[in-house]
């Protein structure tokens, strides 16, 4: 009776032991974001049923069973299998092109009897898995060749996303990949180099979308008539980039003169990044539709566009505001509940947050937010391995990453890319991905204590 006593002791205790190892926080903050957000969704449709309510409660109760089960599991298991994993991925995105469902005017679901799953939502799952594998093999990172085959590897996924075409999926492949560059050792000026190549074959095509809403003015200004004509390739576009390429050598020769002394590598290298930047615009001008660089840039002046990608900022932004301090109460909002505010339960559910619950609980929904990244960076910092570390910065910036966008396009502050709110915004698919999230993070946290 006392051994059996003193097995049941030390069995207890070890229980115990476990539990004291678990990231409470990071478990409980997730917990209250999902329930927030299932609440925001019943709040959204009162007036038409509770579907969105009870479809999102399931999917949220599967990803937590999964999330249980990848906390449990050694993480180290898919260190193993990563090439496998990336087939995997890149088999899933071919195949939902072949034989998905178009949803929203996007080929990006699988249909199994009556659940839809978009292929995208578990691919960025996957792709921090797969980088962090290769990422892990690398040691030097001297030169920038070591960046070619990680580079390439996200842009095929990334590739055929944009062919669904689901733009709004295919950027957060990018922000993570250069925290995850970073935390394996790339240099700083390399990563530079990718955000200037980024910068330029993002940036042209919408600085051009911006001047063609801005119609007449810029006609009447010679600068800008001048820019809108180059921005827009042909001629003046040559001229225009020959003309900077001069600027850069003629200031590279005069500050060799003033004995300050600059590698040629440095030059050849950036107006190579140019080049590249500019054929970047080329295609990414071909890729973006009219009306998703209206979207993408009405946050910049929504009055130039009021009726199209103007029109959603503006409704965000009075719908916040007119929350005030406290808000108006649970279901109470108007712009959401008469149907002013668009996508209220997707793309602009922080809206609905800001009308019904006002700014101090909108900061609540914020600092969970917080918690959850900062424990997620907590964990990449002191996990026991590389690759639980580039895992979990992966991971941590991804969240990061959809909260700050979000957040900052409902407000106004940051282009309207279509982005959900992690674990708030409806959709089955992001809850029960992101909560795999968790659970893989949540095991990188627990294998500091054991084997």
């Amino acid at each position: 009776m006392e051994i059996r006593t003193r097995h049941t002791a030390h069995a207890r205790g070890i229980v115990f032991e476990r539990l004291a190892m678990v990231d409470w926080l990071l478990f409980f903050s997730t917990v209250a974001v999902v329930i927030l957000g299932i609440f925001i969704i019943h709040s959204t449709e009162m007036a038409s049923g509770y579907g969105l309510f009870w479809k999102q409660s399931v999917a949220a109760l599967a990803g937590f069973g999964a999330l249980l089960f990848l906390s449990i599991l050694p993480y180290q298991i898919f260190r193993t299998y990563t090439r496998g994993l990336y087939l995997v991925m890149i088999i899933m995105l071919v195949a939902v092109l072949v034989f998905g469902v178009t949803l929203r005017g996007t080929r990006g679901w699988f249909k199994v009897g009556s659940v839809y799953f978009q292929a995208s939502e578990l691919a960025r799952v996957l792709y921090v898995i797969t980088m962090a594998g290769y990422l892990d093999q690398r040691i030097h990172w001297h030169s920038p060749r070591a960046l070619l085959i990680p580079m390439a590897l996200a842009f095929l996924p990334i590739i055929l996303i944009l062919a669904e075409p689901d733009f709004s999926s295919s950027l957060v492949f990018f922000p993570v990949t250069l925290i995850m560059f970073f935390f394996a050792g790339a240099r700083t000026l390399h990563l530079m180099g990718m955000v200037l190549v980024a910068g330029l074959a993002a940036g042209i095509p919408l600085v051009s979308t911006y001047f063609k809403l801005m119609g007449d003015k810029v006609h009447k200004n010679s600068v800008l008539f001048f820019l809108d004509s180059a921005l827009q390739g042909g001629w003046h576009g040559l001229w225009l980039f020959l003309g900077i390429c001069a600027f850069l050598v003629l200031a590279w020769w005069f500050l060799r003169e003033m004995r300050m002394y600059i590698p040629s590598l440095y030059l050849w290298t950036t107006l190579i990044l140019l080049s590249f930047g500019v054929l970047g615009s080329m295609a990414t001008n071909k890729v973006l539709k009219v009306y998703q660089r209206q979207r993408l840039i009405a946050f910049v002046n929504p009055d130039l566009d009021p009726l199209g990608g103007g029109y959603n900022v503006r409704q965000s932004q009075i719908a916040i505001g007119s929350g005030k301090i406290m808000g108006k109460g649970y279901g109470r909002g108007t712009q959401s509940q008469l149907g002013f505010l668009p996508s209220r339960h997707t793309d602009f559910i922080f809206s609905v947050i800001g009308e019904e619950w006002g700014f101090i609980r909108s900061l609540l929904i914020m600092g969970l937010y917080f918690l959850i990244i900062w424990r997620g960076f907590e964990i990449a910092s002191t996990a026991r391995d590389r690759f639980g570390s580039l895992v979990a910065a992966g991971y941590s910036s991804m969240f990061g990453f959809y909260a700050l966008l979000n957040i900052g396009m409902t407000m106004g502050l940051a282009p309207v890319a279509g982005v959900p709110l992690p674990m708030i915004s409806y959709g089955g698919s992001a809850v029960f991905s992101s909560l795999l999230c968790i659970g893989v993070l949540m095991s990188i946290h627990l294998r500091r204590y054991l084997m």
